[in-house]
């Protein structure tokens, strides 16, 4: 290799291109530093071999930066140990929440569960009777929300209002 582009066009290419004064040529082998750079067609074959004794995703890591490279290795290495059935069965499980179930409402209104559904309709229930409103919006924000809120407000003083997934209460100031 006498010289390389200024720019390259293929977006795969540019791992290399950074590397350019790093790579280099020897017995017909294609080096960075002293890894082997490995062509496409050979880095499922590595892998296997990397894998073989199932040493896991950071063992895997260690032993290809001293050895081999190419590009998105690293996330090559994780989606290979992910797939792995021994890899997953050998995880342990994930931790069971309990459950933490609210108590019942004294009074109507003292509690409402608010989400959106979709984009459009906000979705207001009272814990304590049940009773369903659905508001039509345009938008999620905040004040948006407050505004159309305000209006189941008009029952009782509300003490409570859980989110599941998102707090539309944040100011955007």
């Amino acid at each position: 290799m006498t010289s390389w582009p200024q720019a390259i066009q293929d977006e795969q290419l540019c791992p290399y291109l950074q590397r350019k004064n790093e790579i280099s040529i020897q017995d017909g082998c294609l080096l960075w530093g002293s890894r082997v750079i490995v062509p496409p067609q050979g880095r499922t074959l590595v892998l296997d071999i990397l894998h073989e004794t199932h040493p896991g995703v950071s063992r895997m890591k260690s032993l290809t930066c001293c050895y081999v490279w190419w590009p998105k290795l690293d996330q090559a290495i994780e989606d290979k140990v992910k797939s792995c059935e021994a890899y997953q069965l050998s995880q342990p499980l994930p931790v069971v929440a309990s459950l933490h179930p609210w108590k019942f409402p004294k009074q109507a209104w003292s509690r409402l569960y608010i989400d959106f559904l979709g984009k459009t309709f906000l979705v207001v229930v009272d814990a304590f009777s049940k009773w369903l409103e659905v508001h039509v919006t345009s938008s999620t924000s905040s004040e948006a929300t407050i505004n159309k809120t305000l209006i189941a407000f008009r029952y009782a003083w509300v003490a409570a209002i859980p989110c599941q997934r998102q707090c539309y209460f944040l100011c955007q100031c």
